[in-house]
């Protein structure tokens, strides 16, 4: 799997191979074509060590679950490296 760290979107792409972890994604189909992706996707290990933006993804086994949200709202930190 190939996945940007969340805290450089500079640029820094990382390679994990044989790792396990969990995979969330966010439909964005309204959203789609504003500069916004219609799907985004992020990786977490499960050792809770490394996550990121998906950029590329082979899969060996996988359990998916669904979880249809009617919405919800994204409140942009306000402190810290995100001002």
């Amino acid at each position: 799997m190939i996945c940007m760290t969340r805290s450089d979107f500079a640029g820094a792409v990382f390679i994990f191979t044989s790792v396990k972890g969990s995979v969330v994604a966010f439909g964005l189909l309204t959203l789609s074509g504003n500069n916004v992706p219609a799907y985004h996707l992020h990786f977490k290990t499960n050792d809770r060590k490394a996550d990121g933006h998906i950029l590329e993804i082979q899969v060996e086994s996988a359990t998916a679950q669904l979880d249809a949200t009617a919405g919800f709202a994204i409140e942009p930190l306000r402190s810290g490296n995100f001002l």
